[in-house]
């Protein structure tokens, strides 16, 4: 879940707000601007401009070496805030999953896909879970034990689906399917390539 939406008001850009995010949570000081597009999977010249207005508004600063700049946060309250603000998020990343793998049988599986897997929700966003069991029935115990053990986080939009139809799903390639197990984070069970 994200707290720094107000960010992106603050800064007039997603790009920033995600190259802060991985400036902060970095365990390394610095970090090129193809390190930065790599990581982030954003292009070289969205990474730039973001680079270049955070370092203009003080947020960010850049050491030359050679033909490359380093990157890191500039040092100070903003930086302690930001630092704050980001932990915060992945303790709530960190409670719900630890939720839904204490409520998701072993014999379900349970991904995380959407928005929040591609952390780039929204306070209006809910949470996409798709819920797997061997049975239909089984799936929609697990996805409602789900729904009740992260209420606290945030609305849940839950598919449950049996093993049988993910797989007829899968061999159809039907396109919401697809992306939910490319761009998904299993917070419970087997991965989904297991699935099938």
């Amino acid at each position: 879940m994200r707290l720094a939406n107000w960010l992106e008001d603050a800064l007039g850009s997603r790009a920033k707000v995600r190259v802060l995010r991985y400036l902060c949570r970095s365990a390394r000081d610095e970090h090129t601007l193809s390190e930065i597009s790599r990581s982030l999977k954003i292009g070289l010249s969205s990474a730039r401009l973001a680079l270049q207005d955070l370092e203009a508004q003080g947020y960010v600063e850049s050491r030359s070496f050679g033909n490359a700049h380093g990157y890191r946060m500039y040092r100070g309250d903003v930086e302690t805030a930001l630092r704050r603000i980001f932990a915060a998020e992945r303790l709530i990343g960190s409670n719900l999953e630890k939720a839904v793998r204490t409520a998701v049988p072993a014999t379900c599986a349970a991904l995380l896909f959407g928005s929040a897997a591609r952390e780039e929700q929204t306070p209006r966003s809910d949470l996409d879970l798709l819920v797997m069991g061997p049975t239909k029935a089984a799936a929609e115990r697990a996805s409602l034990a789900a729904a009740n053990a992260i209420a606290a986080v945030g609305p849940l939009r839950a598919r449950t689906i049996s093993l049988s139809w993910a797989q007829a799903r899968a061999k159809r390639r039907e396109p919401w399917f697809q992306n939910a197990i490319k761009e998904g984070r299993v917070l419970a069970g087997p991965p989904p390539e297991t699935w099938f």
